[in-house]
């Protein structure tokens, strides 16, 4: 188990913050990012295709497809970020209980220090891997397969909302700032003294 104890940050370094993800918000800005996606993306297609993409009304297939994307997106990306984390060079587990309920972005198991530069890394690569090669295809979506691409474009920016919340987060901070992860839930904020 996990100490609520400060530790001791290194030489040059003094305790400043506590972060953590704001809870139901998450749920609250998941739900809207999808919303708005899907929205943006019926009125892209009524200016390209000249109607709704959703030609017969909301094929059977495609609702499938979202709902297993939105339950294997959050492992995906989970995978992805444990990935890099050892990648780093820090220690970091793959409990798959954890992987489709933590909301925000994991970098590294409790109790290991790690600067903002390699959180940074952890957060943003998973969301270039998912976002920026489909970003073209909600322009010009090529009838179905377009639709079930945008829709994965679409519950992927879902997905990443807590990352991008931690990353404008940890970009408002100094560069030298280091953290501490001291639960999956809660980190500890270092900088320069």
């Amino acid at each position: 188990m996990i100490s609520n104890k400060i530790p001791l940050p290194p030489k040059g370094y003094q305790f400043l913050a506590t972060f953590q993800y704001p809870g139901a918000i998450w749920y609250i800005a998941r739900s809207l990012t999808v919303l708005t996606g899907v929205g943006l993306y019926q009125l892209a297609a009524w200016g390209i295709v000249g109607g709704s993409v959703f030609r017969d009304g909301i094929d059977l297939g495609i609702s499938l497809l979202a709902l297993a994307l939105i339950l294997s997106i959050d492992v995906i990306r989970e995978i992805l970020q444990r990935g890099i984390s050892r990648w780093l060079g820090y220690t970091s587990s793959y409990g798959i209980v954890f992987l489709s309920m933590w909301e925000g972005t994991f970098a590294v198991d409790p109790g290991q220090f790690y600067p903002r530069r390699d959180a940074l890394w952890i957060a943003i690569i998973p969301i270039c891997l998912f976002l920026l090669p489909g970003l073209p295809l909600l322009f010009r979506p090529p009838e179905i397969i377009g639709d079930v691409l945008a829709y994965i474009v679409i519950v992927c920016l879902s997905d990443t909302v807590m990352d991008i919340y931690f990353m404008l987060w940890l970009l408002s901070k100094p560069r030298k700032t280091i953290l501490y992860s001291q639960s999956i839930h809660k980190l500890l904020v270092f900088e320069p003294s």
